[in-house]
């Protein structure tokens, strides 16, 4: 398409761009002014400025450079600008803030974000809980590994305490003799005296230090067998409460297993403090509560055999003879098991 068909209503004239060219208010009908004078179609056509595009004082439309410079202008005096609504400004923090009070008098109050306070108080609650999870688990829980471990630690403890105290018990501090100072003695020996008095102080020093080493590694072994004995004390009473859980948590019932254990038993009191391997407690809840359901059955069957069975006469009359000797037979064979009340008992059904 010929692109000088999009400007109908212009008169071109084609002459030389160097031919007749004048300034640019002249208007000699050539391709070049026409292309001057035109208005800038494409900046309309997007919308640039929002509105129709501004002419000069010699009719033309306004460059794009002009324009640009008139907005920057507006923009540097604030009374030309149109009042806007408060927006904030880029970056600004547009989230809500708690004041608090400040904690001294003439300070500032402090704010907070309430997404700050918010993920505090989460975190809050989660340790709060994880806390709790501690506080329910005892201190002195131990793993297998530690405790076998600390076993093996006490053991070498042990053993090197005896060797210590081995030790010492074989050395003898010797004083030497005081002739070695006496001059009318034809043992007199200052030097050896001095010599001999100084291994006895050495000797005496190394006992000091090895019974200071027994008694260090006596309380440290002691320690750990404190921590041993509390751990597995722990355990026990874990593996108590899984199966007996009654017994630790109510008063009433450890009192009544004391009592019952000890009319049953003869446990007394302080019996049960040294009672901790949880395989003797349930060995006697099992005893207590055979115990239990034995009597109960016992004194079932006493309220049965107390009451009197009544027999109509017609039921007496009805009893055969053979019937009822047959089953005393059988009732004699079942208690005593003798082969004679078998044989009278199969002989009541033979005949």
């Amino acid at each position: 398409m010929d692109p000088l068909a999009r400007f109908p209503f212009f008169r071109v004239n084609m002459k030389p761009d160097d031919e007749g060219a004048g300034g640019l208010d002249d208007n000699d009908g050539t391709l070049v002014d026409a292309t001057r004078a035109m208005p800038d179609i494409e900046a309309l056509e997007r919308g640039e400025s929002g509105r129709p595009a501004e002419r000069e004082a010699n009719g033309r439309f306004k460059g794009k450079e002009g324009a640009e410079a008139e907005k920057v202008e507006a923009k540097a005096d604030p009374a030309s600008e149109p009042e806007k609504a408060a927006e904030p400004a880029e970056g600004e923090d547009e989230e809500d803030y708690l004041e608090f009070a400040p904690e001294k008098e003439g300070e500032e109050p402090k704010r907070h974000k309430v997404s700050e306070v918010w993920a505090g108080y989460q975190k809050a609650q989660t340790l709060e809980a994880e806390i709790a999870a501690l506080k329910s688990k005892s201190p002195m829980e131990m793993s297998a590994d530690v405790e076998k471990a600390t076993s093996d630690l006490v053991r070498q403890m042990a053993e090197y305490e005896k060797a210590n105290e081995i030790w010492a018990s074989m050395q003898q501090v010797r004083e030497p003799s005081m002739e070695l100072l006496n001059e009318a003695s034809e043992h007199y020996n200052p030097t050896l005296y001095a010599q001999l008095k100084q291994q006895s102080q050495k000797q005496a020093q190394d006992i000091a230090k090895a019974t200071a080493e027994m008694q260090r590694v006596g309380k440290e072994r002691a320690a750990h067998e404190q921590r041993l004995e509390q751990a597995r004390f722990q355990r026990e009473q874990a593996k108590l409460n899984e199966f007996w859980p009654e017994l630790m948590a109510d008063k009433a019932v450890q009192q009544q297993v004391m009592v019952d254990a000890e009319k049953a038993y003869g446990f007394k009191a302080e019996d049960f403090n040294g009672l901790s391997d949880h395989r003797h407690y349930k060995v006697l809840k099992d005893a207590l509560a055979y115990r239990a359901a034995k009597e109960k059955t016992e004194a079932a069957v006493k309220v049965v055999r107390a009451k009197p069975k009544l027999v109509k006469g017609a039921a007496r009359s009805s009893v055969n003879p053979k019937d009822a000797k047959r089953a005393d037979a059988m009732d004699r064979l079942s208690k005593s098991g003798s082969i004679d009340d078998a044989a009278d008992a199969l002989e009541g059904f033979l005949h």
